[in-house]
C-alpha cells in the first residue's frame, strides 16, 4: 500500500499557535500547512459530536413522537385531528361533549 501524499509531507519552520512545540506540516506546494495535533483534535471533536448526536437522538426518541412512530394508526389524516377541527352536528351530544372538552 502506498501513500504518495505522505512522501510529500514536510515539516515547515513555522509553529502552531495553539501547540507551540508542534511544527506545522505542509503536503506538497498546493496545500496550506497544518498542525497534526489540531487536525487530530478536530477529528476527535467531530466524531464525539456525531456520537453525542446519535445518543441524544436515540434518547429523545424514547419520549418524542412515540405515538407517531410506533402507532398502529395507519390513517395519517388522523394525526392532524384536534378539538379545533373536530366537526359535530348542531345540538348533538357530540357538540355538548366538545364544548366540555374545550
Amino acid at each position: 500500500m502506498s501513500f504518495n501524499l505522505l512522501n510529500q509531507a514536510n515539516l515547515t519552520d513555522e509553529y502552531c499557535k495553539i501547540h507551540p512545540n508542534q511544527k506545522l506540516v505542509r503536503v506538497g506546494d498546493e496545500h496550506n500547512s497544518f498542525c497534526t495535533l489540531c487536525v487530530k483534535e478536530q477529528r476527535e471533536k467531530h466524531l464525539n459530536d456525531l456520537v453525542l448526536k446519535g445518543v441524544l437522538s436515540n434518547y429523545h426518541r424514547g419520549f418524542r413522537d412515540v405515538l407517531r412512530k410506533d402507532s398502529i394508526v395507519d390513517d395519517e389524516d388522523l394525526w392532524e385531528a384536534s378539538f379545533e377541527n373536530y366537526e359535530v352536528e348542531a345540538d348533538s351530544e357530540a357538540e355538548v361533549n366538545l364544548k366540555k372538552a374545550k
